[in-house]
């Protein structure tokens, strides 16, 4: 075909984008700032690289929900699942998760070279773009040093915000924002929530199973996630705080006040707030903090006991039965301050971006013809599962055989 595509950034939809380019003929160049491609990738499902998920539904996805699957429809979960055994790479289901047969990222990473490799991609490392302009015929790219080059058309791929030490730094925004597009506001996703409750200097280390609720600043019920929560001396985090983050961010961006609540006997009924109670009668010779010992962790415990007042040496039979319903709704409901996140740099994705709206069926500029976007720069992020790599294969799919179809009708 003799068209040139250019590629800005090597991450997950850029590295599906290029193979699916080059496979169809066109030569394509991947520029990537890091030394390697891949770099995010290295660190997906704690270096285990979750691909995917057998549940997809509209409620794992947060922004441009409804334009999204347009796209998913057009390369979906399957169509991964068919994309990484053309690579030979083999996949397995851990409980609804999918995962390579490894558990390693480092495995998807090297399928994901020798592809390229094979295919003659021209890979461009060490280059940062930071300038894209519209050319009568294509583009001029120009990188942080100075060097330029040319292209018949370019998808941007270049991530968002989060994990900036990956290279995602907000570059690809910038570029699209040059060009004539505007943005949803981005924030942190997937990211632990801070907090300065002094409960947290007991807590710090601690796991633990339950529920996360959000609260706004009007004590009403957002949303709610279960799981393990993990605690630091000034956050609360794992999945379940990482799934309602976006959400707390958003609210906080707009000015107002959050708080979390966590139930550390989820689903409990009246009958085990009874057995609970009757505990007391059972346990008459121990004193507070032994007979707690072995309900919770023994921190967690410790600092129940302190905010419901109960002396932790105080002889169980002299524990009043309002103390104890004290203790118990505490473990229902202890309460967090929010006082923001912990940044981007601890974020695994970034919420907001350029909306679909601006972008056709193809994820082509309505704004500028011949240039393209994939992955985390659009107005798309998921929950925890394999979801935002999902939208990033999918989306570097749809923008490749955009660009190609583009290129085809000779632009």
């Amino acid at each position: 075909m003799g068209k040139n595509l250019a590629i800005i950034g090597g991450g997950a939809s850029g590295a599906v984008a290029a193979i699916l380019a080059s496979r169809e003929g066109l030569k394509v160049s991947v520029f990537d700032g890091n030394s390697a491609l891949l770099k995010k990738l290295h660190a997906t499902g704690n270096g285990r690289c979750n691909l995917g998920n057998d549940y997809f539904e509209k409620d794992c996805y947060y922004g441009d929900v409804e334009r999204a699957f347009n796209i998913f429809h057009r390369f979906s979960p399957e169509d991964t699942f068919r994309f990484f055994n053309s690579l030979g790479l083999f996949i397995k289901d851990i409980r609804g998760y999918l995962y390579p047969l490894s558990e390693s990222a480092k495995t998807v990473v090297e399928t994901l070279e020798a592809e390229i490799r094979s295919l003659g991609i021209n890979v461009i490392t060490n280059s940062k773009v930071v300038r894209v302009d519209r050319l009568n015929k294509g583009f001029k790219l120009t990188d942080s040093e100075g060097k330029t080059y040319e292209f018949d058309a370019c998808i941007l791929c270049t991530g968002g915000n989060a994990a900036p030490k990956t290279g995602s730094d907000g570059v690809g925004i910038k570029l699209a924002l040059s060009m004539g597009h505007s943005i949803v506001k981005t924030v942190p996703g997937l990211v632990p929530l801070k907090s300065d409750d002094e409960k947290l200097k007991t807590l710090a280390g601690v796991r633990a199973e339950g529920c996360i609720s959000l609260y706004d600043e009007n004590n009403s019920l957002v949303c709610r996630e279960s799981g393990e929560m993990q605690f630091t001396d000034s956050s609360v985090s794992g999945i379940p705080v990482f799934q309602i983050s976006r959400v707390a961010n958003y609210l906080m961006l707009d000015g107002n006040k959050v708080y979390l609540k966590a139930d550390f006997f989820p689903g409990a009924d009246e009958a085990f707030r009874e057995s609970f109670l009757l505990r007391k009668l059972m346990l008459h010779d121990r004193n507070a903090k032994e007979f707690f010992t072995g309900i919770l962790n023994d921190r967690l415990m410790e600092v129940i006991l302190k905010e419901a007042g109960v002396d932790p040496l105080k002889p169980c039979e002299d524990i009043k039965n309002d103390e104890l319903e004290r203790v118990y709704d505490l473990c229902r409901n202890l309460k967090f301050t929010v006082k923001g996140n912990v940044g981007y740099d601890k974020a695994q994705v970034t919420a907001g971006g350029i909306p679909l709206s601006e972008l056709d069926h193809n994820l082509q500029s309505l704004k500028c013809e011949g240039l393209f976007m994939a992955g985390e720069i659009i107005n798309v992020d998921g929950k925890c599962g394999g979801y935002n790599l999902q939208w990033a294969f999918s989306s570097g799919a749809v923008a490749a055989e955009g660009a190609l179809n583009y290129l085809k009708q000779g632009r």
